[in-house]
């Protein structure tokens, strides 16, 4: 075998290749994308490597007012080339007060609210709504599912603490220009292999449903002031890639939507 052979054997035994396709259709799809990020563990306070954070922007600015609202919506990605299909344990009944859709700024948690009827017909949404409580990889006695998922949440989960930071240590601004910002990051883990839901049925037996993408409540506290139980990961099939794009496209456009609703009003007076 040649070096040039050998080489392309371990890019592609790595999912190095998977990655590459992953973050070129996030950049058809209209998304920034930065590729090998790294995030803060807020477990290990120790910097780790992710593989893909994508963005989409917003902002709305009135015509009759000086003040402008951003909407930053973020997907942090952790691509899994591997054969072995998922397969998503569903639950019987859901909490869902317990369950983050996703990762949230305060201004993000308003823009969410003040949208939810129309974000809630949304793919994304949906999906989240009927999440299950566990993945496992079939055929495989190892923990690589959780630590995928643990890696998506805890990248998504270091964005927003970074985000919330931020808005803490921003100033007013001197111009006198009212601001609003509101951020929400939605982890991901894209595979290679079929998706599969699992469901026990009335009489006990077994059904298996193959789907392009679902998604799980992963209960694990993440000891952040405001942080749920839960927090929705999705995980996506490289043949459902596509439409789940859409459905955070769909998402982002009804939060824009709702930008107005979140920018102070003026004092009477000022």
């Amino acid at each position: 075998m040649s070096l040039e052979n050998s080489i392309h054997k371990w890019l592609n035994e790595q999912g190095f290749p998977f990655e590459m396709r992953v973050a070129r259709q996030l950049v058809l799809d209209d998304f920034d994308v930065t590729q090998s990020p790294y995030y803060l563990d807020f477990e290990e306070n120790k910097p780790r490597e992710s593989d893909l954070l994508a963005r989409l922007y917003s902002f709305h600015e009135p015509a009759k007012l000086a003040a402008i609202a951003e909407l930053e919506t973020f997907c942090a990605v952790e691509c899994k080339d591997n054969g072995k299909p998922w397969l998503i344990f569903k639950q019987v009944a859901s909490k869902r007060w317990r369950t983050e859709d996703v990762l949230t700024t305060d201004d993000g948690a308003r823009l969410l609210e003040v949208a939810r009827r129309q974000i809630g017909v949304t793919g994304l949404l949906h999906a989240s709504a009927s999440a299950g409580y566990s993945a496992v990889l079939a055929h495989s006695e190892s923990d690589r599912a959780f630590a995928a998922l643990m890696s998506a949440m805890k990248a998504a989960e270091a964005k927003i603490r970074e985000l919330i930071s931020a808005s803490l240590q921003t100033s007013p601004r001197s111009d006198g220009i009212i601001t609003a910002y509101g951020a929400v990051v939605i982890p991901v883990v894209l595979t290679t292999a079929p998706v599969f839901q699992v469901l026990m049925l009335p009489d006990n037996s077994i059904e298996l449903t193959r789907v392009d993408s679902g998604a799980v409540a992963l209960q694990y506290p993440r000891g952040r002031a405001g942080a749920k139980a839960a927090a929705v990961v999705h995980i996506v099939s490289e043949a459902g890639l596509s439409k789940f794009l859409s459905s955070v496209h769909a998402l982002h456009r009804e939060l824009a939507k709702a930008l107005p609703l979140i920018i102070p009003q003026p004092a009477p007076g000022e």
